[in-house]
């Protein structure tokens, strides 16, 4: 299934990368918040990165719809997906 061609696939190494745990996600959503002056509390980092199912990617905008949708954040807050 891969979209690569097959003369380069033959002379690559294909190397697996495991999901990023719920905590690593959440320790990367508090330190962009900290970067961007936000205050996220551990509750919600935690709660966006339950949702994001290991995609960082996702995790990272659902806390930007999120900062849009509602600041500042608060522990139970509902979290939208971000589309």
């Amino acid at each position: 299934a891969s979209r690569v061609i097959a003369p380069i696939r033959s002379r690559c190494l294909c190397v697996r990368v495991a999901s990023p745990t719920v905590a690593q996600i959440a320790g990367v959503l508090e330190s962009t918040a900290k970067k961007e002056s936000l205050s996220l509390p551990p509750g919600f980092a935690n709660k966006l990165a339950e949702q994001s199912h290991g995609n960082l990617r996702k995790a990272l905008l659902t806390l930007e719809a999120a900062r849009v949708a509602q600041y500042p954040f608060t522990s139970d807050q509902e979290v939208k997906q971000a589309d």
